[in-house]
């Protein structure tokens, strides 16, 4: 028998040949239709509308990253704080955990007592301040012609008692006076020049000033009195409890 061989066309190749002319064709119309759109959409630039600009603030700061560690934390410090002196708490503004600083109140003790012994302190010490202060200034001019001014009055009562005591002693010699009116005449004159005497010593005393001793003395007294309110003072700066340096509180072991 004998075999016939009818050349027949490659299916395969002209289905892939035929595939790939279809898809070239597809593909060059895609892109004609593409490039039509997009030039059928591109506005001409005397035709676009302004641009959109958004602006916003620039911030600088700084970006750091946070860590997270196990670890045990120790005071370098570590003090227990009490008070100085016996009394009531009458202040106790912190709590446990405050962060204080160096030299805070931490607690306050009832000091009413001490602060009226001051106030009564400051006062004679002003008082003892101005005595001083008028020592040191010396008598003003208008003191010393007051005195002046009482020393020539009673100048001139002593004249008057003396000229009068100088009558009834004669008149006395004629007898036509008492002895006991002789007595009176005879006491006043004496009292009128004692009573001189002591306004024109008050008056030179006031034109010389105060003696040095006196300032001495005026200024020892000042010292003596400021003494006392220091004292008080001190006082009450114990009955305040304040921190030696700054950190936490970690206890609390008083009420109010």
């Amino acid at each position: 028998m004998r075999e016939s061989h009818v050349d027949r066309p490659s299916v395969p190749v002209l289905q892939q040949s035929g595939g790939v002319i279809v898809s070239n064709v597809l593909f060059r119309c895609v892109v004609l239709s593409g490039v039509v759109v997009l030039l059928s959409g591109d506005r001409l630039p005397a035709q676009r509308g302004p641009a959109v600009v958004v602006v916003t603030r620039v911030v600088e700061r700084e970006v750091t990253s946070g860590h997270s560690f196990v670890g045990s934390i120790e005071p370098l410090k570590k003090a227990t704080i009490g008070s100085a002196v016996d009394g009531r708490v009458v202040e106790f503004p912190v709590e446990e955990g405050d962060r204080i600083g160096d030299r805070q109140p931490l607690a306050k003790l009832l000091t009413a007592t001490i602060q009226l012994e001051l106030k009564a302190a400051e006062g004679e010490l002003l008082f003892r301040q101005e005595s001083l202060r008028e020592l040191e200034n010396g008598t003003r001019p208008r003191e010393i012609e007051q005195l002046h001014a009482r020393m020539l009055a009673a100048g001139a009562r002593r004249e008057f008692h003396v000229a009068r005591r100088a009558r009834f002693t004669a008149l006395a010699k004629q007898g036509t006076v008492t002895e006991d009116d002789l007595s009176a005449v005879v006491s006043a004159a004496i009292t009128a020049e004692r009573d001189y005497d002591d306004a024109r010593a008050g008056h030179q005393l006031a034109v010389a000033g105060p003696r040095k001793e006196k300032l001495v003395q005026a200024a020892a007294r000042l010292a003596v009195q400021q003494a006392v309110v220091d004292q008080l003072k001190d006082r009450i700066s114990k009955h305040t409890i304040v921190s030696r340096f700054a950190g936490y509180v970690t206890a609390r072991r008083t009420e109010v």
